[in-house]
């Protein structure tokens, strides 16, 4: 199985195996525009491994999206911190 989950890696979110690449990080860029191609290239992985990431999303859409809101919930709170 190329997607897996291990409480003590990456908090425990969905990521292809043997690496700290998140699903979420995969569909965030794939959201922004960059092809699958550049995405693999970006973190060196297979064009399979970024299929399977956004297979895995299709599949699963409410917990990336619940993931990467969060996260940009934190990058808005520290630039109104920082600003």
């Amino acid at each position: 199985m190329k997607i897996v989950f291990t409480p003590e890696v990456c908090g425990g979110a969905a990521r292809i195996a043997g690496t700290r690449i998140r699903v979420a990080d995969i569909v965030r860029m794939f959201k922004l525009g960059y092809t699958k191609e550049e995405i693999a290239e970006w973190y060196s992985i297979t064009l399979d491994d970024v299929n399977e990431a956004l297979r895995y999303y299709k599949e699963h859409p409410e917990e990336v999206d619940r993931i990467i809101k969060e996260e940009e919930k934190i990058v808005e709170a520290i630039k109104y911190v920082c600003s």
